[in-house]
C-alpha cells in the first residue's frame, strides 16, 4: 500500500463527512424554512377564516336572513383570494364564488365551519328599534353632505351596519364638514346606553338569520408534508454521488 493510496483514501473520507455535514445541514434549513412557511400559511387560513366568519355573522345579524349573502361572498372571495361557498344546514348551497365569479362548480371541502349570527348578537346585540335609529342617523348624514356637496356611498362598516362613507380625496375644510354632518346626526338622534342589548335570548334568535355552513377551499386538498420528500431523496443521491 503507497503513502498516496492511503492519503487518498482519507482524503475521500473526508470528503464524504464534509459531503454529509452540508447535506445534514441543508435539509435541516431547508426543514425549518418549510415549516415556518406552513406555520405562516396556516396563521393567515385561519385568520381569513374568522374574518369571513365574521363578516357573514354580522350579515346575518344586521338583515335578519340571507337574501344578500351571495354580493357579500362574491365580495370576501375577491377580497381574500379564497373559494367561498355558504350552505343551509340542510346542505342547500346558498352562494359560491366559484359558480358565482368564474361560473364553474368543484367539490367542496368534507368539513364546514358553522356560522350563527344569533351568538354573535349576544356579544353585540341589536333590536329593531336600535336599527331604526341607526338608519335615521345614517339618512341624516347623508342629507348632511349632500347639502355641502360632498359625493357618498352606503357601505357595510366594521359592526356590520350600513353607514355612510363619503367618497374621493376631501379638503381639509370637507372633512371638517364630514365630521360635523356624523356628530350632528348623533346629536339629533342619540341611541342611548341601552341601544346595543336585548331582554331574552328569544329577542336575539328573533333577529338573527338561521345558522348556516360556511366552506373555504376545495375538496380534495391535501395538506403539506412538513419534511418535503425531496429533501430526503436529494440527502442519498448526494451521499451516492459523494461515494461513486
Amino acid at each position: 500500500m503507497t503513502p498516496f493510496g492511503s492519503l487518498g483514501r482519507r482524503l475521500a473520507l473526508a470528503g464524504v463527512i464534509v459531503a454529509l455535514l452540508a447535506v445534514v445541514v441543508t435539509a435541516y434549513s431547508v426543514q425549518r424554512v418549510t415549516q415556518s412557511t406552513i406555520r405562516g400559511s396556516i396563521e393567515r387560513d385561519l385568520s381569513e377564516e374568522v374574518f369571513i366568519r365574521d363578516e357573514l355573522a354580522f350579515l346575518g345579524a344586521y338583515y335578519g336572513d340571507w337574501d344578500e349573502v351571495a354580493d357579500l361572498v362574491i365580495e370576501l372571495s375577491t377580497e381574500t383570494g379564497q373559494r367561498i361557498a355558504v350552505a343551509t344546514l340542510d346542505d342547500e348551497i346558498l352562494a359560491d364564488s366559484e359558480l358565482l365569479r368564474f361560473d364553474q362548480s368543484a367539490p367542496l371541502p368534507a368539513q364546514a365551519t358553522i356560522v350563527d349570527p344569533a351568538s354573535e348578537l349576544f356579544e353585540f346585540a341589536v333590536s329593531d328599534a336600535t336599527l331604526e335609529l341607526l338608519y335615521e342617523q345614517m339618512t341624516l348624514t347623508e342629507e348632511c353632505l349632500d347639502d355641502a356637496g360632498i359625493p357618498s356611498t352606503v357601505i357595510i362598516d366594521d359592526y356590520g351596519f350600513e353607514n355612510i362613507e363619503p367618497e374621493g380625496p376631501l379638503t381639509s375644510d370637507q372633512e371638517d364638514i364630514v365630521d360635523d354632518c356624523f356628530i350632528s346626526a348623533e346629536e339629533a338622534i342619540p341611541l342611548g346606553a341601552s341601544a346595543f342589548t336585548l331582554d331574552s335570548e328569544d329577542d336575539v334568535d328573533s333577529l338573527a338569520a338561521e345558522p348556516l355552513q360556511l366552506f373555504i377551499g376545495y375538496g380534495g386538498e391535501t395538506e403539506a408534508s412538513l419534511f418535503p420528500s425531496g429533501v430526503s431523496a436529494g440527502f442519498w443521491a448526494a451521499i451516492g454521488g459523494v461515494l461513486a
